[in-house]
């Protein structure tokens, strides 16, 4: 192959690569309410008070998610490893949460029905089994279980109080929204069982003296967070893990070189 020939393939290359990412970047900017799944997160990493943890995330053929498990498994405080199981309808019908690395020990399993368009029951069951095994039945949730029913908006949301810019409404003064794209919006998954359809990330403000100033989020070319900023004082949560570290660190399948987006 000549110098030419290859010069050619790999601007063709690059080309279809930016053409993609300027695809998946217009369809999240023009669908507010829209998620994009070819964006799909990989890895987030994430420290606790006892050890650190390298989250990773794996998916089904249709690109649903099917677990969150540490990597580490190092430790169990305060985080657990994260299973998803669906019917043959492709619908979720279970959510679980185990200790990490004991799919023994199950923390809570989350069963969903489907009793007509746009309304979805779940029953928790605070259960401790074994994720391989069935899906049990709620008189076997040794510590009790609840049922919760969820009504979904014309945006296939869960009914709540959006602002004007597509998220949900909060309260608290050390909190405030960026304006580039929730990583929720990687999965619809992500979005119903975090409860969690802002358009936007949900980030903490520093907290002042006499704290350091927290580093600012880092973004990739479709305006997704590649690291978030956390502080002790003001801790956020994400996919249900806790974190202390000052940053919460992501990686995804469209991972590219960082870039100036204002999304």
């Amino acid at each position: 192959m000549s110098k030419n020939t290859s010069f050619v393939l790999t601007a063709l290359f690059t080309l279809s690569i930016l053409s993609s990412c300027r695809k998946v970047y217009d369809y999240i900017h023009d669908h507010p309410d829209g998620h994009e799944s070819l964006c799909r997160v990989m890895k987030m990493s994430v420290r606790t008070s006892y050890s650190a943890n390298l989250y990773t995330f794996s998916y089904n053929a249709k690109g649903d998610p099917i677990s969150i498990l540490d990597s580490g498994r190092i430790g169990t405080f305060g985080n657990d490893d994260q299973y998803f199981r669906y019917d043959r309808f492709g619908r979720l019908s279970d959510y679980v949460g185990t200790f990490i690395g004991q799919t023994n020990d199950v923390i809570f399993w989350h069963k969903y029905a489907y009793a007509r368009p746009n309304f979805i029951t779940d029953t928790t069951l605070f259960y401790i089994g074994d994720v391989t095994k069935p899906s049990p039945n709620a008189a076997d949730a040794v510590n009790g279980y609840s049922i919760h029913a969820y009504t979904l908006d014309a945006y296939g949301r869960i009914a709540g109080i959006y602002d004007a810019n597509g998220n949900l409404v909060q309260s608290n003064p050390d909190r405030y929204y960026d304006d580039k794209v929730n990583v929720y919006r990687t999965s619809k998954v992500w979005q119903f069982v975090y409860q969690n359809y802002s358009r936007n990330n949900l980030l903490p403000r520093s907290p002042g003296n006499p704290y350091p100033r927290l580093p600012d989020p880092v973004y990739n070319d479709f305006g997704l967070p590649l690291q978030l900023p956390n502080s002790f004082e003001r801790t956020m949560g994400l996919f249900g893990e806790n974190n202390i570290d000052p940053t919460i660190d992501i990686t995804y399948a469209c991972a590219l070189s960082n870039g100036p987006i204002n999304y």
